[in-house]
């Protein structure tokens, strides 16, 4: 081997080392501060503009996480129930702690946003994606319902794209059991998001439903087991 043809080698070794590192970037999971600033770049109540606070990003959902990091929410922001269970299920991580006062308080601005007459559609989920919802429904005595459909609202891409973000279209395990319940409010924006991606990429809800709360949800400590419905009594 001659000193031309080694050096095309190591170009060619070092190119693809840099598109695997790349594409690993595009399809890992944000970090907590990432997380956090992508949460609160979101507008905490529907009355807030960009002209009153230019520090607030879009509403929409965005593949690049935004780079000024937003400050937590005040304790203000917070029910006295939700104030009760951040001390009770208090971790020793304060970014995850700023990350679920976050979440809790975006969900609260949402309420307002969704109405009542919106269907709740069923959607069954893998042990892992299951155990993130609830364990942030616990830790912020949220609904779980209200916890998927913020997600949903929040970050499934738009209609029309050409291409889904790489994030979403990752191969799961073909022996992930989805077997736990969850429930979603589904308004005519998440309807036709969902129905995009379904009939444009082939996309299933349940692995759009997985892609969007493994990487946008901390994961749960523990595995978080489904309510047992009680048995009705026979007389």
């Amino acid at each position: 081997m001659n000193k031309e043809e080694k050096e095309r080698k190591e170009a060619a070794a070092k190119a693809e080392f840099e598109r695997r590192m790349e594409q690993l970037q595009a399809t890992g999971a944000p970090s907590a501060d990432d997380l956090l600033k992508s949460v609160g770049s979101i507008p905490l109540s529907p009355a807030d503009s960009l002209d009153s606070n230019p520090a607030i990003g879009v509403t929409k959902p965005q593949d690049d996480l935004p780079e000024q990091p937003q400050p937590p929410p005040s304790p203000q922001a917070l029910t006295r129930a939700q104030l009760t269970a951040s001390r009770i299920n208090a971790s020793k991580d304060p970014k995850l702690e700023a990350l679920l006062d976050t979440i809790a308080v975006q969900i609260k601005a949402q309420r307002r946003q969704h109405s009542p007459l919106n269907p709740r559609v069923l959607v069954k989920a893998d042990s892992d994606t299951f155990s993130r919802v609830s364990r942030v429904s616990f830790a912020r005595r949220l609904d779980k319902t209200e916890v998927l459909t913020y997600l949903l609202s929040r970050y499934l891409p738009e209609e029309g794209r050409q291409e889904p973000p790489a994030w979403l279209v990752q191969e799961r395990p073909d022996d992930v059991l989805n077997a736990f319940p969850l429930v979603y409010a589904e308004d005519s924006e998440i309807a036709t998001r969902f129905a995009w991606l379904e009939q444009r990429f082939g996309l299933l809800k349940v692995d759009i439903v997985a892609a969007i709360v493994t990487r946008y949800l901390p994961a749960s400590p523990f595995t978080v087991p489904p309510k047992r419905r009680a048995r009705r009594k026979r007389y």
